[in-house]
């Protein structure tokens, strides 16, 4: 009896070694690859481009890439802060998608398309730097141990979306935040990382898919807000955009039912 408890005592250590070891080394890629995208994007803005000439604004690189690092972490926290509270876990992933042309028995058989370095560079370069896309993140969700345990343990399409739209919104309310601090280029990277995570494509598409009426008042926040920021100050810009798009939502919903 006594070998039975010490065995299984030590399985249950081992077990929960496991996980706090997963839990630790997936901090450190959620890490490496906000790092990875902060000096990608830190110096990407800090390129001016011009019809015959591209200047490398250096003084300013360090500043870029330290400021979009605290964007993308703190996205990111809220997301995790809102998927700990539903008892669940993320993993970040960069924005990718499983090989296109290739076949299964060639030397790139695992090989996945680079969407978070090709979309944003190509963009920025053929607008001469006035389109950016930094929504270049995604992530993959499980339940924890302690939700396991429960009956209803299986995390669902709403419990993602939920998750997604909260690292939309912490986005937006950082551009309005930007705005209000009168940090144009930082402003605007915010608006481009809302409107771009709530785009149904890689991160938008887990709202749009979990939650078509959370993503519809998603997407009218963000167009309502970039037109409303240019006539009113931040914060009424926010509550402005918030009942029209409320509105519009109950008006989709009557018609919904409607029909």
């Amino acid at each position: 009896m006594h070998k039975k408890r010490d065995n299984q005592s030590k399985k249950t250590i081992e077990k929960e070694d496991n996980y706090f070891n997963k839990k630790d080394s997936e901090k450190k890629d959620d890490f490496i690859i906000i790092g990875i995208l902060s000096i990608f994007f830190g110096i990407l803005i800090s390129l001016k481009i011009e019809t015959d000439q591209i200047i490398f604004a250096d003084w300013f690189t360090l500043l870029n890439i330290l400021l979009v690092f605290l964007i993308f972490t703190t996205v990111v926290l809220v997301e995790k802060m809102m998927a700990n509270h539903l008892d669940l876990k993320i993993k970040l992933h960069f924005l990718e998608s499983n090989r296109m042309s290739y076949q299964p028995d060639t030397i790139l058989k695992d090989w996945k398309f680079p969407w978070w370095f090709i979309l944003p560079f190509c963009l920025y370069f053929f607008s001469f730097g006035t389109i950016i896309w930094p929504g270049v993140i995604n992530f993959s969700a499980e339940s924890k141990p302690s939700r396991i345990s429960k009956e209803d343990f299986y995390e669902t399409e709403w419990h993602i979306a939920g998750i997604a739209f909260v690292g939309f919104l912490s986005a937006l309310t950082l551009g309005l935040l930007f705005t209000y601090y009168n940090y144009e280029q930082f402003s605007l990277f915010c608006n481009f990382l809302a409107l771009t995570l709530i785009l149904p494509f890689g991160h938008g598409s887990k709202i749009f898919f979990g939650s078509l009426p959370l993503w519809i008042f998603g997407i009218v926040l963000t167009v309502l807000s970039l037109f409303f920021i240019n006539l009113f100050s931040p914060i009424a810009t926010l509550i402005l955009s918030g009942i029209f798009a409320f509105l519009i939502l109950i008006f989709f919903l009557w018609k919904t039912i409607k029909h």
